[in-house]
């Protein structure tokens, strides 16, 4: 009789750990975000009046699924944060460009160069993972790559707080 019974439990714990993983993986593949940077355009810019590109603030878009939280904006030469956010919900349909939800400017500690190595855009997800996005600033554009989930060893130690 015990025999069954212990056969039973791991039984059950078998299918209980394969339904974890069944959800955490799941739930990965229908709640990522995606954070994708754009420039923010002012009036005029005196020193080069054909662009009008901002350099104090910028355009973050959560293109993906899920929220992104704790937004850091990381300056990968400097190795500091130069702004962040909470959190970013998804890009929700709407009219006016500006005012549509999962779009939000974020303001940094310092200018945007017209050319720059490169920064890093780290965000976690629900569960808790690190994503990332660089983006470099060109002369009148950003140019962004979507690095994806990055392990916690490879997230600088001081966006990790």
């Amino acid at each position: 009789m015990q025999i069954a019974e212990t056969i039973g439990v791991i039984i059950a714990g078998v299918v209980a750990f394969a339904a974890l993983r069944l959800g955490r993986s799941s739930f990965k593949r229908d709640y990522r975000p995606i954070v994708r940077p754009a420039p923010l355009w002012d009036q005029l810019d005196e020193e080069d009046p054909d662009n009008y590109m901002m350099t104090t603030s910028f355009v973050a878009k959560n293109l993906g699924r899920g929220p992104a939280m704790s937004i850091q904006v990381y300056d990968n030469l400097e190795k500091a944060i130069i702004g962040s956010k909470d959190v970013l919900e998804p890009l929700a349909p709407g009219g006016d460009e500006s005012k549509r939800i999962g779009r939000t400017v974020i303001g940094v500690s310092e200018l945007l160069p017209k050319r720059r190595e490169s920064y890093s855009i780290y965000y976690q997800v629900i569960l808790g993972e690190w994503h990332a996005t660089n983006f470099w600033v060109r002369t009148v554009s950003f140019t962004s790559s979507f690095r994806g989930r990055v392990r916690r060893h490879q997230v600088p130690v001081v966006v990790r707080g």
